[in-house]
């Protein structure tokens, strides 16, 4: 058994680190060993695995900057629907292949945000009917249509263009 301390120091003349133990604790007799395989210097594995974790985080932060931004519809898109009308109307939403249409009453001037999931080349169709039931606004909104208004959807009287 080893007894005293140890100091590394570096030995450029062989490429490795020497280790010098002092034999008998009081600075007498040395051994000396000299180590070529750094991972084998005690604590150097915790040194590694800090500077490993600290180039992942690093690394990892550069993609969240760098990388694009996520594909059209892989976490929805937030739509601004504003009734621009003078009554309470009853708003139907329809994603392509949704299976289900989402229905809301909005009253005139009232807004509210939905959130719309578009696939490339996907519609979403927006209805509002009166009181009565009767449609008087229907559109089928792609994504690059609803970029430029900045997902801003005005219900107004008169637009019924759905196929």
């Amino acid at each position: 058994m080893l007894r005293g301390r140890s100091r590394f120091a570096l030995d450029t003349g062989s490429g490795g680190v020497k280790c010098i133990i002092p034999a008998d604790g009081l600075g007498g007799e040395k051994a000396v060993a000299v180590i070529k395989e750094p991972s084998c210097i005690p604590g150097n594995r915790v040194f590694r695995s800090i500077c490993l974790g600290a180039v992942a985080i690093f690394l990892t932060g550069c993609a969240c900057v760098l990388a694009p931004p996520p594909g059209i519809g892989s976490t929805g898109t937030d739509v601004v629907i504003l009734n621009a009308t003078t009554r309470t109307v009853t708003v139907t939403e329809v994603g392509q292949n949704s299976g289900r249409d989402l229905v809301s009453t909005l009253n005139a001037g009232e807004e509210r945000v939905a959130l719309w999931h578009f696939t490339t080349g996907s519609k979403v169709t927006l209805r509002a009917a009166s009181d009565t039931g009767t449609i008087f606004y229907c559109h089928q909104f792609t994504y690059e249509e609803l970029r430029p208004s900045g997902n801003r959807v005005l219900i107004e009287e008169g637009q019924l263009d759905c196929s």
